[in-house]
């Protein structure tokens, strides 16, 4: 049976997380909510003469990854992470330039501990924005509540690290 150390047990917060986007100027998030996407490699079915049964597939597929956002204090994150979305369209319903690419990026999850302490990191790569979500304003809140707004990003792959030695 595994005990566990009080001296090393410490709440994992979800809202202790910061992505950082590598482009030209570093972009970072506070982020409040993330899921760490699901993998997939699918199963194939195969027949022989007596049953179907299932073999492993051979592409591994990746959820997207969807992250909500504290919007920084002059929108730069917001202004920058629409710049970015807008690479990939040149403001009509069909594209007029054949080649024009949506930017791909890499970047980084960097996971904390309660006490401000980098635990691990999830690196993300060739990533780029299919959704952008809305910025609520609510004016009838008596508390002060930092604006949020979701990202949907599309990736190639991501690697989760985590230091054993971290200082929790």
């Amino acid at each position: 049976m595994a005990t566990i150390s009080a001296s090393k047990f410490n709440l994992s917060r979800s809202q202790n997380a910061v992505l950082t986007i590598e482009a030209e100027k570093n972009i970072s998030y506070f982020l409040t909510n993330f899921n760490l996407p699901g993998l997939s490699i699918g199963a194939v079915p195969v027949a022989n003469p007596f049953k179907v049964h299932n073999e492993p597939g051979n592409t591994l597929t990746y959820e997207d990854l969807e992250v909500e956002c504290i919007v920084g204090e002059n929108f730069d994150n917001w202004k920058d992470s629409v710049d970015w979305l807008k690479t990939g369209s040149d403001g009509f319903s069909y594209r007029t330039e054949p080649n024009k690419k949506m930017l791909r990026r890499s970047g980084s999850i960097v996971l904390l501990t309660n006490n401000g302490n980098r635990f691990g990191d999830i690196g993300i790569y060739n990533m780029f924005p299919i959704t952008i979500g809305s910025i609520s304003f609510d004016m009838q809140n008596a508390e002060p509540t930092p604006l949020t707004f979701s990202m949907t990003l599309s990736y190639e792959s991501y690697k989760v690290n985590f230091d054993a030695n971290a200082e929790i």
